[in-house]
């Protein structure tokens, strides 16, 4: 039988040695959080999408730097890299670390920050983004209104095939509303300027010197003839187009004025691009009269029907002549009979 004094040792002797593993224990763990979590102790490899970038001081620098990257990007929440960014721990020996500031201005151009949000695409191409789809309807039906003519009769739809469906928006395309999509569709699509036309110029080497397309100059200058410019005539230089293409149209009764339908109308369609008319063509012209043929006076002759006549069996007896008693015998039945036929 064991003592009760021994056995009071053991228990004792057993909690020391359960307490200093415990000790061992968390010491190691704090250990690893420093070294391995927070990387103070050595230095750090910041990897995009697996490929090797920049090597800092230690892994709080690195976090550090990632910070200040997305502070001076903007407010926005839920705010992230598109890339896949890692930590490795590499030996100082062989690897060049750099500074805060370095690091920094190697890494802003190849990150790339995005947002969740809803995103507008245009055939398949995403042209913005906005928090939520409910905000992203309301852009677009703003920008339908915007880039129409302010006609409530106007059919109004856009060229593009549009979408709009919940993505991680880059924040260069993200938009806090709808009507911060109207300030940009505004500002982008407002004039850039005056250009005075100098002599020898064309609009071929006006549209090359501001990189603006020939067509973008005729539609910012509908009054003017792009093939016969003279020197100090005055170019409105277009901004950029806007990121959708509305297109627009009706159907108008119109009176006509002249020619042989004369005081009788026709129906024209117009349309409309962006909310300038391309196109006015009639679609529905009032039908020409035939003229009428006359009457004739008398209804045309039908053809006299002929009594249908029996045919006689050849092989039946002929009926006997008339006896002639005086008066030769009438021809028929319906003959009267004449006074002439005597004998003679």
């Amino acid at each position: 039988m064991i003592p009760a004094e021994n056995k009071a040792g053991r228990l004792r002797r057993r909690l020391w040695r359960e307490r200093a593993v415990f000790v061992v224990l968390l010491g190691a763990g704090v250990a690893y959080y420093y070294l391995a979590i927070r990387g103070v102790g050595g230095p750090c490899l910041i990897a995009l999408d697996g490929q090797p970038v920049v090597v800092v001081k230690n892994r709080a620098v690195a976090n550090r730097v990632l910070n200040e990257i997305k502070r001076e990007a903007g407010e926005a929440e839920g705010l992230k890299f598109l890339q896949q960014v890692t930590f490795h721990h590499v030996a100082a020996e062989g690897n060049r670390i750099v500074s805060d500031v370095e690091a920094m201005r190697v890494l802003s151009p190849r990150l790339t920050l995005v947002v969740n949000g809803a995103g507008v695409f245009a055939n398949d191409r995403l042209v913005f983004g906005l928090p939520n789809q409910q905000e992203a309807m309301r852009a677009l039906s703003h920008l339908l209104k915007e880039l129409s003519p302010p006609d409530p009769e106007l059919t109004r739809a856009f060229r593009e095939r549009v979408r709009v469906r919940d993505t991680p928006v880059p924040l260069s395309l993200f938009l806090p509303s709808a009507d911060g999509v109207m300030d940009k569709v505004r500002a982008q699509t407002a004039p850039r300027g005056v250009h005075v036309v100098q002599r020898g110029e064309s609009a071929w080497v006006i549209s090359g010197k501001y990189h603006v397309s020939l067509e973008a100059l005729a539609y910012a200058n509908p009054n003017l003839d792009l093939k016969l410019l003279h020197a100090e005539d005055r170019i409105t230089l277009p901004g950029e187009g806007p990121p959708l293409t509305v297109i627009s149209w009706k159907e108008v009764e119109e009176p006509i004025r002249s020619g042989p339908f004369a005081g009788k109308t026709q129906t024209v369609r117009i349309a409309y691009e962006n909310g300038r008319q391309v196109e006015r063509v009639v679609i529905r012209r009032p039908r020409r009269e035939e003229p009428r043929r006359p009457e004739t006076r008398h209804a045309a002759r039908k053809p006299r029907s002929r009594p249908a006549v029996p045919r006689q069996n050849p092989q039946e007896a002929a009926p006997a002549p008339a006896q002639i008693t005086g008066k030769l015998a009438p021809a028929s039945p319906d003959d009267p009979p004449s006074e002439n036929n005597t004998t003679p």
